[in-house]
């Protein structure tokens, strides 16, 4: 028990500071817990022998060439069918963290929220 409040405590504190870091809005909390969840089970543990809970199970290299860092600028690319001539092509947002289930960002939009 106490080593589970331990840890989520050390999540909700790193939460909170990646929301501070990137001085982004409270409400994205979810996200950057998300986010902070799917990064920790993939860091190497030092019971381990410096290797990651899957690469113990599977014994397969983790790949973490994907990995990008929480609140940096994201340029999207808008389909010609979804804009007019004259709007722009990309669409500035914010990388806000990975998809579980497809091989997607998840990236907030501030002018769509």
């Amino acid at each position: 028990m106490a080593f589970t409040l331990l840890k989520f405590f050390t999540i909700v504190g790193a939460t909170r500071a990646m929301l501070h870091d990137q001085s982004l809005p409270f409400f994205l909390w979810a996200e950057a817990l998300n986010t902070m969840v799917y990064l920790q089970n993939r860091s190497p543990r030092r019971i381990l022998g410096c290797e990651t809970l899957e690469e113990a199970f599977t014994e397969k290299k983790l790949e973490v060439g994907h990995f990008r860092i929480f609140g940096c600028h994201t340029y999207s690319h808008v389909p010609s069918k979804k804009r007019t001539k004259l709007e722009p092509i990309v669409e500035k947002g914010i990388f806000v963290g990975y998809d579980e289930v497809l091989k997607a960002y998840r990236i907030y939009i501030p002018t769509q929220r």
